[in-house]
C-alpha cells in the first residue's frame, strides 16, 4: 500500500496565491433557555465587538456595573449601553437580520431596531462566580424564540448575516453524496508517492479509500488517510473544473484537539445521519462553495470558495473555552 507525508501535503496547500480580505461577516444562531423557561434565539457578536480598553477592564459603558446587576446570567442592554453595543460592533438601527436555513431554504428577515440587545454569561462561566470580566458575557442579538418556528431546534444548517441587502443566494446549495473510487483517480501528483517519511504527528499514514462526485460542472475528489488499524486520521479534498480541468479548490482535514472529520454520506448507504458537506451557490456575486467536512471543539468551521482567488470565510461561531 502507499504511504504519504500529510505534512508535505499540509503545508503544500498553505502556500496558496495572496487572497483577498475577508468580506463577509457570518454568524451563528444558538437557542438560550432563560431562567424563566422562554427560550431565546441568540446571536453573539462578540467577535467582532470592539472594546475601547483592555477587555479585562470594565467599561461603564458596555455594560452595567455589577451593583446594578440583579441576574448574572442574562443583562438586557438598554439605552446607552445599546448605542455603545452598536458602535463597537459597526452595526446599524437600520440593519437587517438575515437568517438562512440553506438545507429547508428557510429564511427569516428582522430589523435590528426591533430586536433587543444583551449580554450572556458564556456556558463555561456560572452566575455564582460572577461578578464576572466583561469578556466573560457574549455579547448581541435576541430574538423571541416564537418568531423563529421553522427552524430545527438547534438551528443546525444555519447562517446568519447582519447587513443592509440580503447575500444569500437561494435553493443552490445541494447535499454532497459520495462513492467510492479507484484511488488512480484521484488527481493530485502527491498521492501517487510510494513511501514518504511522515512527520505530521500520526506516524505513517497510508492512503485509504478515494471517494468522487460530480456537481454543476466541478468534480470532487476525497482521499481518506488511514493510521493503525485503518483510522481515518485526515482527508485531502481537490476540487477540478470539469471542462477546463484547474484545480479550483484544495484542502486538507486532519483529526486533531480541536478537529475531527465529519462523516461522508455514501450513496446508497443507510446512514440516518444525512449529509454534512454542501456545495453549490450561496453568496450573491461570488463563486460556488464547498463546506462540512470538519467538526470543530475549538476554533470555528470555515466556507471555503470553488476559487483560489477568494479567502475562506469563518463563521463567527463564539467558540470559547
Amino acid at each position: 500500500m502507499k504511504t504519504i507525508n500529510c505534512l508535505i501535503l499540509y503545508f503544500f496547500l498553505l502556500l496558496s496565491p495572496a487572497l483577498h480580505a475577508q468580506e463577509l461577516n457570518l454568524f451563528y444562531l444558538d437557542l438560550i433557555d432563560k431562567k424563566n423557561s422562554e427560550n431565546i434565539g441568540f446571536i453573539s457578536l462578540s467577535e467582532i465587538y470592539r472594546y475601547d480598553v483592555n477587555p479585562s477592564l470594565h467599561d461603564s459603558l458596555a455594560m452595567p456595573d455589577h451593583k446594578e446587576i440583579n441576574d448574572f446570567h442574562y443583562i438586557r442592554l438598554d439605552s446607552a449601553y445599546r448605542e455603545r453595543f452598536l458602535l463597537r460592533t459597526d452595526v446599524s438601527e437600520t440593519d437587517k437580520v438575515f437568517i438562512y436555513d440553506y438545507a429547508t431554504d428557510l429564511l427569516k428577515t428582522f430589523k435590528v431596531k426591533d430586536l433587543k440587545v444583551a449580554a450572556i454569561l458564556n456556558n463555561y462561566t456560572s452566575p455564582e462566580e460572577c461578578p464576572c470580566p466583561q469578556y466573560y458575557y457574549m455579547m448581541g442579538l435576541e430574538i423571541d424564540g416564537k418568531l423563529l418556528e421553522g427552524f430545527k431546534k438547534h438551528f443546525n444548517n444555519t447562517v446568519v448575516y447582519i447587513g443592509k441587502k440580503n447575500p444569500f443566494v437561494r435553493r443552490q446549495l445541494k447535499p454532497m453524496i459520495w462513492e467510492k473510487s479507484e484511488s488512480i483517480d484521484f488527481p493530485y501528483p502527491a498521492s501517487k508517492s510510494d513511501s514518504v517519511k511522515h512527520s505530521f504527528g500520526f506516524g505513517v499514514c497510508t492512503i485509504g479509500n478515494t471517494y468522487t462526485l460530480e456537481s454543476e460542472g466541478f468534480q470532487y475528489f476525497v482521499q481518506d488517510f488511514i493510521e493503525g488499524y485503518g483510522d481515518v486520521i485526515a482527508r485531502l479534498l481537490v476540487v477540478i473544473h470539469s471542462e477546463t480541468k484547474e484545480i479550483v479548490c484544495e484542502k486538507f482535514y486532519s483529526d486533531s484537539e480541536g478537529t475531527g472529520l465529519a462523516p461522508l454520506q455514501l450513496f446508497n448507504s443507510e446512514s440516518t445521519f444525512g449529509a454534512e458537506q454542501w456545495t453549490g451557490k450561496l453568496f450573491e456575486n461570488k463563486p460556488p462553495v464547498v463546506f462540512g467536512f470538519e467538526y470543530h471543539s475549538f476554533g470555528c468551521p470555515a466556507i471555503s470558495f470553488l476559487d483560489k482567488s477568494e479567502t475562506d470565510i469563518y463563521i463567527k461561531c463564539d467558540n470559547r473555552h
